[in-house]
């Protein structure tokens, strides 16, 4: 921070498991999303391509990288699965997030048709939506 003011917390560093912090991509540029990541990398950890963006944004790999390379995990917000799930498109959806590389998706609560599976054999992270967030690490399922 750029000067000290009472009662507020000192932030942690990445890779943190609490305070996480997500930034929703509603459509950004490439340029806008380049600046984003020089201006805020150090307090963001995840970056939601959220209702649905991801199908129509230009650049989408050129995107994606900008984030990961600034230390941001992006991933795939609800909406997108949504449109696949309810298409009974699951296993295209499972190829779009390996072909981005993709490691963390938000799904339906409740929704299981096999993701969870696809998660562990993969290492991603599986977030359900109303859940904790935990990047950068195994997925644990009960």
């Amino acid at each position: 921070m750029n000067f000290d003011v009472k009662h507020i917390p000192e932030r942690t560093t990445k890779n943190r498991d609490n305070g996480l912090t997500m930034m929703m991509d509603k459509g950004l540029s490439l340029r806008e999303a380049e600046n984003f990541v020089d201006s805020s990398n150090d307090f963001t950890d995840l970056v939601k391509f959220g209702f649905g963006t991801a199908l129509v944004t230009k650049n989408l790999s050129e995107k994606i990288r900008v984030y990961r390379e600034g230390g941001i995990e992006p991933y795939f917000g609800g909406t997108l699965f949504e449109m696949f799930a309810v298409r009974e498109n699951i296993d295209d959806f499972k190829r779009l997030v390996d072909k981005y590389g993709i490691e963390t998706v938000e799904v339906l609560p409740g929704w299981r048709g096999g993701w969870r599976e696809h998660a562990q054999e993969s290492g991603g992270t599986l977030c359900v939506a109303r859940r904790a967030i935990l990047p950068h690490r195994r997925p644990q399922f009960g």
